[in-house]
């Protein structure tokens, strides 16, 4: 089997990958992997971790494995420490861990089922990022992604506590962007849209089903309507929906830009970050930034 090569943009860099047992988290510990990053990958599956390990390893690449559950505390603590002992330091954190619950009508989840969503999608990612920010702020920098939802900024029928929980992921995300960046961490989040997971596939069972729910999404008058991507590399995690002024925030959350120095809080959601990136930000959409200073 041929593999294209990637450019070697994380050359030398430590990558910790939450949830990298499947889906959009094992994609993204390989393509990691093949630019060049030392990965950790974890997840709460010991199988499935070792064989993405073996798979990145004989692609060439460095990986390994460790367990840990983001809903345990003391798991996040000693995931962040291990990374850290393993390769000595952590550039970047994927924080991709997180569960659907259950989709039923509004009136229907039990305290149990919000409980189940907001651990995982919420308190467990404020512990990653909580731990990872202290060992970056020691090393004097470093990268934080979350990975949110189209979910995180708009809403949709029977999902009430993963649409609020992902509202919430957000939130953290873009306070503490405004909080690190100075101390030289970045904060960011990918919010995909539909793509081919076991994650998905839970949610929307069928082809059909994906579909159906995908024509119901919104999309800008005279576009053509991009079909669903599978998660075969991290360009897949861009979602299908154009930013605008108004949902630019799709594409990432807020993060100050040395291109654009003026950055004041309206402006925060037309600055935006990529997934895989050198340590410098993108800059942000001058056309869109100016546009809405006009309507402002």
């Amino acid at each position: 089997m041929s593999i294209s090569v990637s450019p070697q943009t994380l050359s030398g860099k430590v990558v910790l990958v939450t949830g990298a047992s499947s889906g959009i988290g094992r994609a993204a510990a390989i393509e990691f992997a093949r630019r060049g990053a030392k990965v950790v990958a974890s997840a709460r599956r010991r199988s499935e971790l070792d064989a993405l390990v073996a798979k990145i390893k004989e692609e060439g690449n460095e990986a390994s494995a460790a367990v840990a559950d983001i809903n345990i505390e003391q798991d996040v603590i000693d995931l962040v420490a291990t990374t850290v002992s393993t390769y000595g330091r952590i550039d970047v954190a994927f924080n991709n861990a997180g569960t659907e619950g259950e989709f039923t009508p509004f009136v229907d989840p039990s305290n149990e089922v919000y409980d189940q969503i907001f651990n995982a999608n919420v308190r467990g990612v404020f512990w990653s990022m909580k731990h990872e920010a202290k060992a970056m702020l020691v090393q004097g920098g470093g990268t934080i992604i979350n990975n949110a939802s189209m979910g995180g900024v708009i809403g949709f029928a029977n999902a009430g506590l993963y649409i609020a929980s992902k509202h919430a992921v957000l939130g953290l995300t873009k306070t503490a962007s405004i909080e690190l960046f100075k101390q030289g961490v970045r904060v960011n989040a990918v919010n995909p849209g539909i793509i081919n997971t076991p994650f998905q596939d839970r949610i929307w069972p069928s082809t059909e089903a994906k579909d159906a729910f995908a024509q119901r999404l919104p999309f800008p008058a005279g576009q053509a309507r991009p079909k669903r991507s599978p998660p075969s590399s991290l360009s897949s995690l861009r979602t299908t929906r154009r930013s605008s002024p108004v949902t630019a925030c799709l594409s990432t959350a807020v993060i100050p830009s040395p291109e654009c120095p003026q950055h004041v809080p309206k402006h925060e959601n037309r600055h935006r970050g990529t997934l895989l990136s050198d340590g410098k930000a993108t800059g942000c959409e001058t056309r869109e930034h100016q546009a809405a200073d006009a309507r402002a």
